[in-house]
């Protein structure tokens, strides 16, 4: 069967955990997580926060005895937090109930400002440790913190405004300063700018921000429930979120955009090592618009699925494949693009599927083709679902033989110049191309020119064409093409110039 390219990369997260009892400086950074390998959200060559300029970072904790495990959050009203639910669980993936959330007052880290107990922490119950999809809680405290300032939560057009590729946005939070360093006292703050998705999710991809590349992530981003951001300083230097910063905010000014989730290291460095530059990975918050609308938080306005893709269309592009093409639905249902589900029919069959693509380019290819006639069509997805199907392509046939246009012809010689009255007249041959193209050449074609203005191309059986007319002491230019059944191949060249006399 056809299949449709991909490629893959692992993922990694961690969450930070400190102990009580250390005083205050000595916070440690948590182990990470079980997973294939570490990931670190956190904030790396930020600048420190001014007081009031994120009064809505709230600070979280979930306890285990006399340690806790600290994140950042949200406030969106005086009892409702929202926060990723990855910080709910612990090293080795047990649920955390014991949770606290203080506000941040200020710049500094509320130590020992009274924190209130949560009456609910409600996870996003598709969440998965494993690949970060769906990372998203909302925590409901067991009473109002009176006077807190709540960040506003979009509604899916203005979400779609702020976070169009290349716009501006911020973090904030307590996060280690390098990947697996120590944490400060006063939280960091993190100018960013919106990656574009089909640059995180192409791990051969490339985007710059100031004189700073990042490379892309690959498959484990997925866009439709993850954005992607990365900064740079003045003088060159990636900004990063990393551990401790995790639940913590993405903001346009003061509207919440996503969630710190999780990244490949932190600013470029894992543990001091140096590794791929890749954006941080957040919680895409216009997939959960409705999510949150369902707890009391936003509008209710909600997406719906997209209309169908036009124009699919299938044309021979390789031996054994076709590129496949078509034009994006007119409505993408007030949600981004995602990806397609490509279907296939091969000689009038059932249609099956190739399955879908991770980026919302309009072409694929599909190779390992075997002859016969296929037909295609294309479902659109975003995270509200799939589409209608696309009409069909018109039906292409993948021959049993592929066959392409012939090479050129090479081998030129010509005979012996006869001078008919003012003029010369001579024979030019050649030798077939090397390269068939797969089929029996049928035949050539040739014209004659001279400053530009050429004969009409001449049908010939044989490789030979007789040249009359010429003037004595000119240089002619002579251009032959071999033709097969699937038409014409490249031009070769050949001059002759006769005599003066």
């Amino acid at each position: 069967m056809p299949r449709v390219d991909d490629n893959g990369v692992t993922r990694r997260w961690i969450a930070a955990l400190a102990a009580l009892a250390l005083p205050l400086g000595l916070i440690a950074a948590a182990p990470g997580i079980a997973s294939a390998r570490e990931v670190t959200p956190e904030i790396v060559n930020g600048e420190p926060g001014v007081a009031g300029e994120f009064p809505f970072l709230a600070s979280v904790r979930a306890y285990v005895g006399n340690s806790y495990y600290s994140c950042g959050g949200t406030f969106v009203s005086s009892t409702q937090v929202v926060t990723a639910a990855h910080c709910f669980y612990d090293e080795n993936g047990r649920r955390l109930t014991d949770v606290r959330v203080g506000p941040a007052d200020g710049t500094y880290l509320p130590y020992n400002s009274e924190r209130v107990s949560a009456s609910n922490v409600d996870i996003h119950r598709q969440y998965s440790g494993t690949t970060q999809v769906n990372d998203i809680a909302l925590i409901t405290l067991a009473s109002a913190i009176p006077g807190v300032a709540v960040a506003s939560v979009p509604t899916l057009a203005q979400w779609q405004a702020l976070t169009e590729g290349g716009d501006p946005v911020q973090s904030a939070g307590w996060g280690t300063t390098s990947s697996g360093g120590s944490s400060p006292s006063q939280f960091r703050t993190a100018d960013l700018t919106i990656v574009p998705d089909a640059k995180c999710a192409d791990y051969s991809s490339t985007y710059s921000i100031g004189s700073v590349t990042y490379r892309g992530i690959g498959p484990s981003f997925k866009a439709d429930k993850m954005i992607c951001a990365g900064g740079a300083t003045s003088t060159g230097l990636p900004v990063d979120t990393c551990q401790g910063d995790s639940g913590g905010p993405l903001v346009a000014g003061s509207t919440l955009v996503g969630i710190v989730s999780w990244g490949e290291g932190c600013a470029g460095y894992d543990d001091g090592t140096p590794i791929r530059l890749t954006p941080g990975v957040y919680t895409r918050l216009g997939a959960y618009l409705a999510w949150l609308a369902e707890r009391g938080v936003g509008s209710s306005e909600q997406a719906t699925a997209p209309g169908a893709p036009t124009g699919a269309s299938a044309t021979v592009s390789g031996e054994q494949q076709f590129t496949l093409t078509w034009n994006a639905p007119a409505d993408d249902g007030g949600s981004p693009i995602t990806g397609y589900r490509i279907e296939e029919s091969v000689d009038g069959g059932e249609w099956d599927d190739l399955g879908v693509t991770t980026t919302p380019e309009t072409s694929v290819d599909v190779i390992d083709v075997e002859p016969g006639t296929y037909r295609y069509r294309v479902a659109a997805i975003n995270a509200e679902g799939e589409s209608a199907f696309s009409q069909p392509s018109a039906p292409v046939t993948m021959p049993s033989e592929f066959v392409t246009t012939p090479g050129k012809v090479s081998g030129f010689s010509k005979g012996r110049f006869i001078k008919k009255g003012k003029t010369y007249r001579v024979t030019v041959r050649w030798k077939a191309p090397l390269e068939d193209g797969g089929a029996e050449i049928t035949g050539y074609f040739a014209r004659v020119g001279i400053s530009g203005r050429w004969s009409s191309w001449t049908d010939l059986d044989e490789p030979t064409t007789l040249l009359k007319n010429l003037r004595p002491g000119k240089r002619y230019t002579v251009q032959v093409q071999a033709a097969n059944a699937q038409g014409v191949g490249a031009i070769a060249s050949y001059r002759v110039t006769t005599p003066r006399r």
